[in-house]
């Protein structure tokens, strides 16, 4: 019989896998352990049932010890199953950011600091959000300067000296340029 080489090489990685994950068992997170130890038990309860069916219809004398074996499976089940609950309770905060997470996604937070901050300027009258702009250079501007003074310092390259001197005078000319645009308000 002639092989698929493609079909060989889908089973020789799926082997690879299941040995590296057999290896490596802290890959497999909890709720999949957890998700497996159910599934595995309802299969050891479902054949303990059939059995204690085929013996009650044979009339056998194990009835009762398969009736104690189908309720200590039944018990391991839910405990299992109690035990996946919580696991994915636990879990669930870190999957779905929600209003009441105890860790919050800080790209979201990123984005609605973001919109709140776009909302509120969008409420400013002409005049405020020019001075907040103005500001904001201004900002950017002294840290500009602290870099270039501390890079100074540091003996720098070249190139970044030249980039931190560009920068300085570029904000300069923008604030210069937001200043004659803007009236300052009165002190």
């Amino acid at each position: 019989a002639t092989e698929d080489p493609i079909q060989a090489a889908i089973e020789r990685a799926k082997a690879k896998k299941a040995a590296q994950q057999s290896e490596a068992g802290n890959d497999v997170s909890p709720v999949e352990k957890l998700e497996q130890a159910v599934a595995t038990t309802q299969k050891r309860l479902d054949t303990a049932i059939k059995k204690l069916e085929e013996a009650k219809s044979s009339g056998s004398d194990l009835v009762d010890a398969l009736q104690t074996g189908v309720d200590k499976t039944r018990a391991k089940l839910d405990k299992a199953e109690q035990a996946l609950r919580e696991q994915q309770a636990a879990d669930a905060p870190k999957d779905d950011s929600g209003p009441g997470d105890a860790v919050p996604d800080p790209a979201k937070l990123a984005i609605e600091k973001a919109m709140a901050a776009r909302a509120a300027e969008a409420e400013l009258n002409p005049e405020e959000k020019a001075r907040q702009q103005r500001e904001k250079l201004e900002q950017r501007l002294a840290k500009a300067k602290d870099r270039l003074a501390a890079g100074q310092a540091a003996g720098e390259e070249d190139k970044i000296l030249e980039a931190l001197i560009a920068t300085v005078a570029r904000l300069e000319e923008k604030i210069a340029a937001a200043g004659e645009d803007t009236p300052k308000e009165p002190s």
